[in-house]
Parts: structure tokens; sequence; C-alpha cells
């Protein structure tokens, strides 16, 4: 049986932490140390208006191991206090 997109949502969370216990988490807690740089600065342009747009590959935290995984990011500004951001695992990238 295949999965529904909110069955997949379900489970990535779950690899997060809670869902619950993500609302109101600022992405650097998720984020690999060594991804949070670049991640910052395209968030900044982004509610800078500078960009409306961004896409990276970055590493979350599993927090069921401790372990991280590869995750591909795309983040839009929305309005000038809203941002939407998505992102689906991926295999380490190249």
């Amino acid at each position: 049986m295949e999965k529904s997109e909110q069955d997949r949502l379900d489970e990535i969370a779950s690899l997060l932490k809670e869902k619950s216990q993500l609302i109101g988490m600022h992405f650097k807690e998720i984020t690999h140390p060594k991804d949070l740089g670049i991640d910052m600065d395209k968030f900044q342009q982004l509610v800078e208006s500078k960009i409306q747009h961004y896409n990276i590959n970055k590493r979350y935290k599993n927090f069921q191991n401790g372990e991280y995984f590869w995750a591909n990011l795309d983040v839009w500004l929305l309005s000038p206090k809203k941002v939407l951001g998505m992102f689906h695992p991926i295999d380490k990238p190249n």
C-alpha cells in the first residue's frame, strides 16, 4: 500500500521530534553545525527581501538516535512576516 503524503510527513517529523515539540523551535536547533552558516546566510537574505527563495542540501538532526540525515530544503518568502520551508530526505549529496 502506498503511503499518503500526510503519512510521509508524519514519518519525517518523527525523525526530528514529536510534532508538538517542533512548534516554536528555531531551525538552528535541528541543523547540523557545519550547515548552519549557509542556512543562516540564505535565511537572512530572504527575510531582508534580497531573495524570494532558496534551495540547499543540509543535514537535520534525528532526535531518535542522535545522528543526522541529509535533506533538500526549499524556503520561500510568502510575505514580510511569513516564510514557508519544505524539505525531503535525500541520499548524501556528492
